[in-house]
């Protein structure tokens, strides 16, 4: 059964999780007027994603969608309230293309974190 103390920690990391995703979602809308380079915010997902990973093991692979939640949310959003957006074309196939796209990149930087932990002796699963 989970303790209240096990519960709080789980919050604690998904408010965690949402931050980092509001943060690589803030970058990719805002930052340079929205025309930063996909690269920062690939490298950005992944990461976010291999720290989570490494750090909090098979949870943070789970908080890791947490985080890529953010990124096609806002431009779904953007879409949906017909804001102008920096995707191009702006349709919701970009959207998705872009979802499936980000959500490969997490999958990959999950793959790295649970790597790190493994070539560091950590155990993969027990979360901490």
């Amino acid at each position: 059964m989970d303790s209240p103390g096990s519960k709080s920690k789980l919050l604690v990391r998904c408010v965690i999780a949402a931050v980092v995703g509001l943060v690589i979602a803030g970058v990719d809308n805002l930052a340079f007027e929205g025309e930063v380079g996909p690269i920062v915010i690939v490298g950005m997902l992944l990461t976010g994603s291999a720290v989570m990973t490494t750090v909090w093991r098979t949870q943070g692979a789970l908080l890791a969608g947490v985080v890529w939640l953010w990124l096609p949310l806002s431009h779904l959003v953007k879409k949906m309230l017909g804001l102008p957006d920096t995707l191009h074309p702006n349709t919701y196939a970009s959207i998705l293309k872009l979802a499936i796209f980000s959500l490969v990149v997490v999958a990959v930087g999950d793959a790295i974190g649970l790597a790190l932990r493994r070539l560091n002796g950590g155990d993969t699963q027990k979360n901490a």
